[in-house]
C-alpha cells in the first residue's frame, strides 16, 4: 500500500486499507488518522465513513462514532449494520436502553427486521430483563443471529435465558 501511496498519494482505497491494518495491529491514532483522510478523499462514501466510525467505536469515541455512522444513515439509509453499531454505541455512552431501541426502531424502518437486528433488541430485552418480550422475538433459530456469529447457537442460548428467567 506504501508503494501505491507513492504513485498515487490520493488513492482513497490504498490508503483505507493501509488504516486497516494499522487498526488490525492496534495503531489506533494511525488508523483513524488514515481513515479521515480517506473521508475528506472520498466524502461520498458511505463504507469509508462507516469504517472510521467503527473505528472510533472500539476507541470508545462513542460521540464521534455515532456521527459517522448518522452520516452513514443519511448516504445509505438501507445500510443496517450502520444501525446496529450505532444502536450499541448509545447503549454504550449512556447504558441505557431507551436510545439504542430508538436507533433499531429507525433500522427496522429503513431495512425491515433483519437476524442481526432482532439479536440486538432481545440483547436489550435482557438488560432490561423483559424476558417474555425477549421470548416472543424468539420464534425460530433463523430469526436471531448475532453478527459474528452465524449459526443458531445464540437462538438456543437466548431461549434457555429466557426460560429460566420466567
Amino acid at each position: 500500500f506504501s508503494r501505491v501511496l507513492e504513485l498515487q498519494p490520493n488513492n482513497a482505497m490504498a490508503r483505507a486499507s493501509m488504516a486497516w491494518v494499522q487498526r488490525r495491529q492496534g495503531k489506533w491514532k494511525e488508523a483513524i488518522d488514515g481513515l479521515q483522510t480517506v473521508v475528506l478523499l472520498d466524502p461520498r462514501e458511505a463504507w469509508y465513513k462507516y469504517e472510521l466510525g467503527f473505528t472510533y467505536f472500539y476507541c470508545r469515541r462513542y460521540h464521534d462514532a455515532i456521527a459517522r455512522f448518522d452520516e452513514v444513515i443519511d448516504l445509505q439509509p438501507n445500510t443496517p449494520a450502520a444501525y446496529l453499531v450505532k444502536s450499541f454505541a448509545l447503549l454504550n455512552l449512556t447504558g441505557e436502553t431507551r436510545q439504542a431501541r430508538e436507533a433499531l426502531d429507525d433500522g427496522k424502518a429503513c431495512t425491515g427486521r433483519t437476524p442481526q437486528l432482532t439479536w440486538f433488541e432481545v440483547y436489550y430485552d435482557f438488560c432490561d430483563k423483559d424476558y417474555e418480550h425477549a421470548f416472543g422475538l424468539l420464534t425460530s433459530p433463523g430469526v436471531v443471529l448475532h453478527p459474528n456469529n452465524p449459526d443458531s447457537s445464540d437462538y438456543y442460548f437466548m431461549k434457555g435465558a429466557c426460560l429460566s428467567k420466567m
